[in-house]
């Protein structure tokens, strides 16, 4: 494994193969996801496909940080048999538990995290919060054809300043299979500026 990691061909190849940011189906790489889990390990895998659906900051907007990740069919199988792995779980048990409760049919919408800090807590409040998608063919969702799940909210403090962060997900209804790229901006009330994050896909 050291002579393929350190000569980046054999891994990179498997590593790309496996990861490309994609909503196509799992099937056509799941053999490839399998033998990149039995040469590296799945917590390997997992790493790899994370760095893939993070999104990139084009800007933070009105927020002291913000970053977004894109909840593909094929990362969410990966983090699937990584945590079943983890806990010694059937892994065919695993995979027919993804399908009946995690996947997402990119036929009727995509699922994305955001999450975001600042120093005020109510510029990160939902009702204050106004969340806008945009596909490659330059179709725009918005309101009612985004859900908001409040998932993760906590608060702390830098220097003795606080911050506020929560972690919202988004459930973007639409047909998104033949889209390659993806655009998400997220404004707050009172503010001009918005966070603007995007994907390109395969």
């Amino acid at each position: 494994m050291a002579n393929a990691l350190g000569s980046g061909g054999l891994y990179s190849i498997h590593a790309q193969e496996c990861t490309a940011l994609s909503l196509k189906p799992v099937d056509e790489v799941r053999n490839a996801f399998f033998h990149f889990a039995d040469e590296y390990g799945w917590d390997q895998l997992i790493s790899e496909a994370m760095g893939e659906v993070i999104a990139e900051v084009i800007s933070n907007g009105p927020f002291m940080t913000a970053m977004s990740t894109l909840l593909t069919p094929r990362y969410l199988w990966v983090e699937s048999m990584f945590f079943a792995a983890q806990d010694s779980q059937d892994l065919e048990e695993a995979e027919r538990e993804f399908y009946e409760v995690e996947y997402v049919d990119p036929s009727e919408a995509v699922h994305i995290l955001v999450a975001i800090a600042d120093r005020d807590r109510e510029k990160l409040e939902e009702n204050g919060l106004q969340f806008v998608v945009r596909d490659s063919a330059g179709k725009v969702y918005q309101d009612s054809d985004i859900t908001v799940l409040l998932v993760y909210q906590d608060e702390g403090s830098v220097m003795g300043l606080p911050y506020y962060d929560v972690t919202y997900q988004l459930v973007v209804a639409g047909d998104f299979r033949e889209t390659d790229h993806i655009e998400l901006f997220v404004s707050a009330k009172g503010h001009e500026e918005c966070a603007e994050h995007c994907w390109e896909l395969e």
